[in-house]
């Protein structure tokens, strides 16, 4: 049994990429079935290093200071479930699914003290179809746990996808059914670059498969055999996108998506952010993202960053989810990060060690943003 893991950022196409994969005859793929179990964890580890509990529990890991996403993983390594987290895990998995529909539940996960993460996650993949030789499951803003399954032989596939359609899916159409009331603007432009800094750095690792959102719904065919290929399956059925997508539940699937449903695979939703998206926005989102997406193909119609598009920019949904700061985006010292993160860019020799981490997650990652060089996924 291959066994895989898929995430990605907040409406980067994780659903459309785990419905694609359950309706290969051969793949089992279940919809955020554990989100606690992935949540528990990193709190777990916070405690573990004596750090308070944010709002945010999976962190952008921008500036961040106390910890690395390597001492994460070393934390993973050693971890055992006490039997109360556990209850946790359970009591937290069984809220989700009564608040939340269309997801995939799955029995409570057994205690054993001796089960390391990447055994209770297998234990949740014995939820998988029958005749399945491949068996995952997705949860989202989870990439800092990709090197810990990538060590243990689970087969990783992170989606990409233009932020600013992420935005625009995001905070207009349908987006709050989905992501619930708005958060702060630079929030999920920071989780965004998150997956962007964990696909540059683990880029060459033979069991990641990172994949533009772009590219599974242009060049579906192409797409198709790099996933068939990547989980060791044989090829999607010859009329595979003739057919509507079916849920996992046996019913026919109507898309997530913000603007338009569909049940089959369509380039409709790409570029759907010129119909929504201002363009001081637009232009802001090209400004705080100009090197990824410079490097992914996703090319910004600005010509250059406008650092007095950040100096001046205001939050433009007003945030109102208790513990979070509503003026987040506006303070200057986030403005101010803004405009160092891209100075560092622009004057890579002014970067040390310490400040590609903080400002770029991965020395890597910063690496490959200033070499300015288009990268190819498919």
């Amino acid at each position: 049994m291959t066994e895989f893991f898929i995430t990605g950022t907040y409406r980067s196409g994780t659903t459309l990429l785990d419905k694609i994969l359950h309706n290969h005859p051969k793949a089992s793929c279940l919809s955020q079935p554990t989100p606690a179990l992935f949540l528990e964890t990193k709190k777990a580890f916070l405690q573990n290093q004596g750090l308070h509990i944010p709002y945010q529990v999976h962190n952008d890991y921008f500036r961040e200071k106390s910890y690395r996403p390597a001492t994460f993983t070393r934390f993973l390594e050693d971890f055992h479930f006490r039997k109360d987290l556990l209850e946790q895990v359970n009591a937290g998995n069984l809220a989700f699914h009564a608040r939340s529909q269309g997801y995939t539940s799955v029995l409570p996960l057994t205690f054993n003290p001796e089960l390391t993460f990447a055994d209770f996650y297998r234990q949740v993949l014995m939820k998988a179809k029958n005749g399945a030789t491949a068996s995952g499951s997705k949860e989202v803003i989870c990439e800092e746990f990709l090197p810990y399954l990538l060590h243990h032989k689970i087969k990783c596939l992170l989606i990409l996808r233009d932020p600013r359609d992420v935005i625009a899916s995001t905070y207009f159409g349908k987006g709050q059914e989905f992501v619930g009331s708005p958060r702060p603007f630079l929030w999920i432009i920071r989780n965004w670059r998150k997956s962007v800094a964990f696909a540059l750095a683990f880029l060459d690792e033979s069991d990641l498969l990172v994949l533009r959102y772009e590219d599974l719904i242009r060049q579906p065919v192409e797409m198709l055999a790099a996933l068939s290929g990547h989980l060791t399956l044989d090829q999607f059925p010859a009329d595979f996108l003739q057919k509507p997508l079916l849920h996992q539940s046996g019913q026919i699937w109507k898309s997530n998506s913000s603007h338009e449903s569909a049940s089959v695979l369509s380039p409709d939703s790409a570029g759907s952010y010129r119909k929504v998206l201002p363009k001081d926005l637009q232009n802001f989102i090209e400004t705080v993202c100009f090197p990824e997406m410079k490097v992914l193909g996703y090319d910004p119609e600005i010509s250059a960053p406008d650092f007095d598009l950040i100096r001046n920019f205001k939050e433009p949904f007003p945030i109102t989810r208790p513990g979070i700061d509503a003026l987040f985006s506006e303070r200057e010292e986030e403005k101010n990060a803004e405009i160092k993160r891209l100075a560092l860019w622009q004057n890579p020799e002014q970067a040390s060690t310490a400040l590609q981490q903080e400002y770029f997650i991965f020395e890597k990652a910063h690496r490959l943003l200033r070499e300015r060089r288009e990268l190819s996924f498919l």
